[in-house]
């Protein structure tokens, strides 16, 4: 059963043109220009620090939000058994003076029980009715509509507004700092990738080198003119070209796979990659190198502001702090007596609200004391990242121009190598030279060749990084 159900689902992925396995042995010729594309779209570092940039922007705007008003309803529906009466207390202070001006002010006249007449006062009356007060609970009906406003609140919101536009650039400027390094790393890798691939031309040229070699020893021991051990001397050179062959092919296969996770392809994806142009130093003027360029630089204005402004935050919380609420309400039910207190009654509310800290036991000057701190730490940290990137660009330009004249000397070599092994040839086919010599003059052929292209791909990448440290890596 569940064979088939597998079987069922490969087929439905096939039908359904799956892009993770369309496309898979087709051969995608790329540019390093289209790499970097892909790279800023796909990669998933870039992804991830947009997704940091948009909490900050969602963050920013909630913080904004505690300028207005808030409005508020709140409607409670309940219901109670309590029920029972309370006694009225005539000996209490307030209520003897209320029946003595009562008494003062409005005797009553009565009759006893012989029918003589005399001026009753309010304690008789009250002793001739129920002394106690009945209530109910029952069902209980309330609904507030309330408008609360901050007036002042210590400048705790114009701070934590601000902060929170500090972050949402500093999120900003992350996306822009992940591009550089993602655009650096495409570089880098796309140039690796090219240099493994012609690592591998050199490779096979040298091994056709040998092979041309060894027909002309196999003649030669044919004919007794060399020794079974100059043939063995070939064939141990062929099989460390074999392996060079077999490294280069990895190497290459490899970066492509690195590259491949850089820009969003399945690692399994085949690449035909184009070639890299060097650039020329002399166009590359030392004097244009500036930090503000830099994305980092920003940031660590933007860090340091934050700081500042925690400052103020901290002070804020031992600051006056005033809020007014204004709002209306509806109110129904409580019975008292059998009749019904709150009879569908409609209210208005104002209230203004004033805090002011008096004592903390010096909390509020620590904590502002240590934000202070914290923000002095920050512009030295500032200060001493800016002598960093300054010294970083200088050493780029040095490596820059060191490699320039890398190629320039490897080039020369190669050259006067190629020369060598041309002439080590003629005189060795001639039986001037022996093949002790050839094979050296080839392995020297091969590593100048190599160097060569090591100091030609080490030159794109060093133009990368010194427009990477000057900040004009996407410009």
């Amino acid at each position: 059963m569940g064979r088939r159900l597998l079987l069922v689902l490969q087929f439905i992925l096939l039908l359904s043109g799956n892009p993770v396995y369309a496309g898979q042995d087709e051969v995608l010729k790329l540019s390093i220009e289209e790499c970097v594309d892909m790279a800023l779209r796909e990669n998933k570092e870039i992804k991830s620090a947009k997704s940091v940039m948009e909490q900050a922007s969602h963050s920013m705007k909630a913080l904004k939000a505690n300028y207005f008003p808030r409005v508020s309803l709140n409607v409670t529906d309940m219901w109670g058994s309590l029920n029972g009466s309370v006694p009225v207390n005539m000996a209490g202070p307030i209520s003897q003076y209320l029946v003595n001006r009562i008494n003062q002010l409005a005797p009553w006249v009565a009759a006893d029980e012989t029918g003589a007449w005399y001026l009753s006062t309010i304690e008789d009356r009250i002793q001739t009715l129920n002394p106690d007060i009945d209530y109910r609970v029952g069902n209980i009906i309330s609904a507030n509509l309330i408008l609360e406003q901050p007036v002042y609140m210590g400048g705790r919101i114009q701070a934590a507004y601000q902060m929170g536009q500090l972050g949402s650039t500093m999120s900003r400027l992350g996306v822009e700092i992940s591009e550089n390094e993602i655009i650096y790393k495409t570089y880098e890798t796309y140039a690796l990738a090219i240099k493994a691939r012609e690592m591998n031309v050199v490779a096979e040229k040298y091994d056709s080198l040998l092979v041309s070699v060894r027909g002309s020893v196999e003649s030669a021991v044919a004919h007794g003119m060399a020794s079974q051990a100059d043939l063995m001397k070939v064939d141990s050179e062929l099989g460390k070209s074999k392996l060079q062959i077999n490294k280069a092919e990895n190497g290459y296969r490899l970066a492509c796979m690195g590259l491949c996770q850089i820009i969003g392809l399945p690692l399994t994806s085949e690449l035909d990659l184009d070639t890299l142009e060097m650039v020329d130093v002399s166009d590359v003027v030392y004097a244009s190198s500036d930090i503000s360029y830099r994305s980092e630089y920003d940031l660590l204005q933007a860090k340091t502001e934050l700081a500042e402004w925690n400052v103020k935050l901290e002070k804020a919380d031992f600051l006056p702090q005033i809020g007014v609420s204004v709002g209306g309400g509806y109110l129904n039910g409580l019975q008292m007596m059998g009749n019904r207190i709150f009879d569908n009654n409609w209210h208005a509310m104002a209230l203004v609200n004033v805090k002011v800290p008096i004592f903390h036991g010096m909390e509020g000057y620590h904590k502002v004391a240590a934000a202070q701190a914290a923000y002095e730490q920050s512009a030295y940290e500032r200060d001493n990242f800016f002598e960093m990137m300054e010294l970083e660009i200088q050493n780029a330009y040095n490596e820059l121009s060191e490699a320039s004249i890398e190629v320039g000397v490897y080039e020369k070599v190669f050259a006067s190598a190629e020369e060598s092994y041309r002439i080590a040839r003629v005189r060795y086919d001639k039986g001037m030279e022996t093949l002790t010599d050839l094979l050296t003059a080839q392995v020297e052929w091969q590593n100048a060749y190599a160097s060569m292209i090591d100091a030609r791909h080490s030159l794109v990448v060093k133009e990368i990084a010194w427009l990477k440290a000057n900040g004009r890596l996407k410009k």
